[in-house]
């Protein structure tokens, strides 16, 4: 009877380490759970904000792409107007040659 005793005690021993285990591993698994979320929540708030500076980021290149075309517009645009400028001012020139030269056919006939 008293070892009956003394193995049913040793037996609740064991059984109560086991129940008090397993109470511990399924709090440490609850806790493991809770941190995981808190990971995969903090996963996809940074891949969200990653792929929101990913589209900020195509659309200043965008923006960028366009800016420089305008600017190779603008800098044509200035080419082009150099060239007429410098056209007029040869035209210019030749005018006044000429503007030159006959006021000095005009002064030479009133000097005749």
């Amino acid at each position: 009877a008293q070892e009956a005793e003394l193995v049913a005690s040793e037996s609740e021993n064991v059984r109560n380490g086991l129940l008090s285990n397993y109470a511990r591993l399924t709090e440490e698994n609850v806790e493991h759970q809770r941190a995981m979320e808190e990971v995969h929540l903090e996963k996809d708030k940074m891949v969200t904000e990653f792929e929101m500076s990913q589209q900020e980021m195509t659309h200043m290149q965008s923006q960028r792409d366009q800016l420089t075309q305008q600017l190779q517009r603008k800098g044509l645009d200035i080419v082009e107007l150099e060239r007429k400028l410098d056209d007029l001012n040869d035209r210019l020139v030749s005018q006044q040659n000429l503007l030159h030269s006959a006021n000095s056919d005009r002064q030479r006939l009133q000097d005749e």
